[in-house]
Order: C-alpha cells, then structure tokens, then sequence
C-alpha cells in the first residue's frame, strides 16, 4: 500500500493493513486510519488487475467475483472503518493523507504512486455498469455506498 510506503519513509517501524486488521491490537492513543472508495470505480480497477490473468468481460466477471466468498462480502467492503480515528477518501487521498500526518505532529508527505492500473482506460463508469450490475452491487454494497456519498454510475 502506497500509504504504508509514505509512513515507513517517515520513520514509522510498524503498520497494521487491513488484511491482518485485529481489533485487540489497537492502542486508543493512535491515529487509526482507513481509506475507502467508490466501490464502482474500486471494482473496475480490480476487474483491469484481474483481466492480467484471465480474459473476461466486466459484466461476466462482477458477477462471478460477488458470487464467490470473499473477505470484502464476508465482513464488508470497508471492514474495520468503525474502529478508525479518521476515514480517508481514495478520491482526494493525498489531501486527507497529509491532514492526518499535520494532525498527528508530521510533515505533509507525498504518497508514492504504486499499484497504478495502467491498462485501464480513461471512459466513464456508465460504460462498465448496466441496470443489472448496479443492482448486483446495490445489493452487496449498498449501505456502504449510501454511508460514504457515492453516486450510481448512470447507464
């Protein structure tokens, strides 16, 4: 994660991601942050990641991936968000990455760019979802959505 390698630049020794997230290891005295994004936008990233390995259309390859469990429809998309300090959004990420360092007694710090999908082209999220797939997700997210101010990609 991008924000990990900011934070090890900064000196920080130990960092916990949201993969290993325990609840029992958090000390009240810390920032605890998470970042949360349009899951619209989040699932066509993951679909050009995916895409690398297998070829699939998005609309064959939501609905496989919501069909599976997985840890992001088992506790959540944003699991662990109810434990945080400060929710960041990936949409101006850099902007409250740098409010929580100013916050916390650091200096604004540039987040290196890693993970960046490079074969994803630029066209709007109307040309990824249809009716079908916005309710497919509407029914999987849609608390998320609603709690973080996302829109529905009009198709």
């Amino acid at each position: 994660m991008a924000t990990s390698q900011a934070l090890l630049d900064l000196g920080f020794e130990q960092m916990m991601g949201h993969h290993p997230f325990n609840i029992n290891l958090l000390n009240s005295r810390w920032t605890v942050f998470s970042t949360v994004r349009n899951p619209f936008d989040l699932f066509v990233s993951w679909y050009y990641h995916k895409k690398k390995y297998q070829a699939f259309t998005f609309q064959e390859w939501l609905p496989k991936f919501l069909a599976d469990s997985n840890i992001y429809l088992d506790q959540g998309l944003f699991f662990g968000v109810s434990h945080c300090t400060r929710v960041l959004s990936y949409e101006s990420l850099q902007e409250d990455f740098n409010l929580v360092l100013v916050e916390a007694g650091f200096p604004p710090t540039e987040i290196p760019h890693k993970n960046v999908s490079l074969d994803r082209p630029d066209k709007p999220l109307s040309e990824y979802y249809d009716h079908k797939l916005i309710n497919l997700m509407k029914a999987h997210f849609g608390e998320e959505i609603r709690q973080n101010g996302y829109g529905v990609p009009c198709s």
